[in-house]
């Protein structure tokens, strides 16, 4: 097969195996967190859905909130009946997920008479550590939109290749699925699938022109129609809640953050520590070069070479792409206007990872035109890929060190799944979690066993309102109510517990702590299993 054969079939399929052998390493070294846990709820409990249907006596989720579908609840409602659920069957679905999305669009590539841009756009795709980290612990979350696209962009080779009109109508549902999975898929997406359809529709006659839109409109609606549904059903306004203008002042920092995203670093201080590790590698060799390393991180050469690459080669450099990529510029800066240009767009890594796909494959199309042309053109453009790849293999390398050498921050500890395994060996069928995520990680580690609730519902900029303060109150003064939290300085919305410590202070309750869990031997206290007891019966926790 022509998939398998040449140098550049076979590098990129290394660097799909090296990359996936890097996330079963570090797959272990971080705990369960609130976003990759956001869809366990519904895959045990359909009825704490956002919007559910009830067919036959059974409750279907169709939105996990106004704004993201049920596709991840649906598949892995299958994949834990038949695995136990724990890190590992959640995480290394969607890992195969990302490394066969990413196979699928070179598939794509190589069909439509690209082997070139799909080896080097696999290659971009499967080196960038934010792509993979993002996708592998399905922060966002990003992996089900990237799935969604490659199977989108696979319907759409077959329809390019064949002038096949089912195969574009399905490349329209899958469009019309990743819009209900989220609606960032919408923008982030839609202008390169729209363009590419376009492009597909030159190549057919009238009368298949005619055949190929209307079988696309059809399958984009039965795609969308559970997201149609759900807003008919309870009545919610995504649209309104997503496409909130934004102010001015941010624009700055929304760029920042696309900076961030070529480089990869975007993660750094979230999942892992931002604090230098080289200081603690003893081979002095392996320290300077690790800190070398760093000083080259640091001022993200890649994003100015990316864009550089991108422009002048839109620009200067012909070839028979020149037109699709002037269309994809276009596309891509539409895309990121609207990143900037809406309060819930494009102000977090998990949003501008969702435009790397498009930059890389702009990259990886300039690097198959190039290649054609005179020395000098071919060698500049290959110089700032060269250095875009380099320098995210490093970023990669550099967040594998930080995880080796580094404690995680709070969010992703290991002391979560220990908290969480030993809550359940409490044989309580309830749980009560004072900060943010925590539920979603217990329901998930006892296969729904047991049921975790919020003590107090976390809002990211509400206070905590009465009738909620009384509720939390009730749960406080049953002896047997167990709670499961961050130390303290560990919050991540100090709100819940400090509720729950006003309320306790007030009541003569004390905060008794059953065990404590560090991210590591020796380590400090991260989570906390505590109960409340009137004050005589224990001494505060520290």
């Amino acid at each position: 097969m022509p998939e398998f054969k040449g140098r550049g079939s076979r590098i990129s399929l290394v660097m799909m195996l090296l990359s996936a052998l890097a996330m079963l390493w570090v797959i272990p070294r971080l705990g369960p967190h609130h976003d990759e846990n956001f869809f366990v709820k519904p895959v045990f409990f359909p009825q704490w859905s956002h919007t559910f249907v009830t067919f036959g006596g059974h409750q279907y989720p169709l939105m996990l909130q106004a704004y993201i579908g049920a596709p991840k609840v649906i598949l892995y409602q299958a994949i834990f009946t038949i695995i136990k659920p724990s890190l590992w069957s959640l995480r290394i679905p969607v890992l195969a997920a990302i490394i066969g999305s990413i196979f699928l669009i070179r598939s794509s590539c190589i069909r439509v008479g690209h082997p070139l841009t799909g080896n080097a756009l696999a290659t971009f795709l499967v080196c960038s550590p934010l792509i993979m980290l993002t996708n592998v612990f399905d922060w966002g979350p990003v992996c089900m939109q990237m799935f969604l696209l490659a199977l989108a962009v696979a319907c759409w080779s077959m329809g390019f290749s064949k002038g096949s009109v089912p195969w574009l109508a399905a490349c329209a549902f899958f469009a019309g699925v990743g819009i209900w999975e989220k609606m960032t898929f919408a923008f982030c997406f839609g202008p390169m699938l729209a363009i590419l359809f376009c492009a597909t529709l030159l190549r057919l006659s009238r009368k298949q022109q005619i055949q190929s839109i209307v079988a696309s409109v059809v399958g984009l609606l039965l795609g969308v129609s559970p997201l149609i549904g759900a807003t008919y059903i309870s009545t919610s306004q995504p649209l309104k809640d997503l496409l909130t203008f934004e102010s001015l002042s941010v624009y700055l920092l929304k760029f920042q953050l696309l900076g961030r995203a070529i480089t990869g670093s975007s993660l750094v201080g979230y999942m892992t520590s931002p604090q230098p590790y080289w200081p603690m590698i003893s081979n002095v060799v392996t320290r300077s070069f690790a800190h070398v390393l760093a000083v080259l991180l640091h001022y993200g050469f890649q994003a100015p070479s990316l864009v550089l690459a991108i422009l002048l080669g839109a620009a200067l450099v012909p070839g028979k792409t020149q037109k699709l990529r002037w269309a994809l510029v276009v596309g891509e800066v539409c895309s990121w206007l609207a990143m900037v240009s809406f309060r819930n767009l494009g102000s977090s890594a998990h949003h501008t990872v969702l435009l790397l796909p498009v930059l890389f494959a702009l990259l990886a199309l300039t690097i198959e035109d190039a290649s054609q042309l005179n020395p000098p053109w071919r060698t500049s453009i290959g110089c700032f890929a060269s250095i875009v790849l380099l320098l995210n293999v490093a970023s990669y390398a550099d967040y594998i060190m930080r995880l080796k050498y580094l404690p995680v921050p709070t969010v992703w500890s290991r002391a979560i799944g220990l908290a969480a395994s030993q809550a359940i060996k409490q044989q309580s069928m309830a749980l009560f979690t004072d900060d943010w995520g925590l539920d979603n990680a217990v329901i998930l580690l006892s296969a729904g066993k047991v049921v975790a609730f919020p003590a107090v519902p976390i809002h990211w900029r509400e206070g905590v309102e009465a009738p909620d303060r009384e509720a939390a109150l009730k749960i406080m003064e049953q002896r047997n109510a167990l709670f499961l939290g961050f130390a303290a300085g560990k919050q991540s919305f100090p709100i819940g517990p400090a509720v729950l410590g006003e309320l306790a202070s007030q009541h003569g309750l004390s905060r008794c702590v059953i065990a404590s869990f560090p991210n590591r031997p020796g380590g400090e206290t991260v989570v906390e299993l505590y109960r409340f007891l009137p004050s005589p019966n224990c001494a505060p926790s520290p």
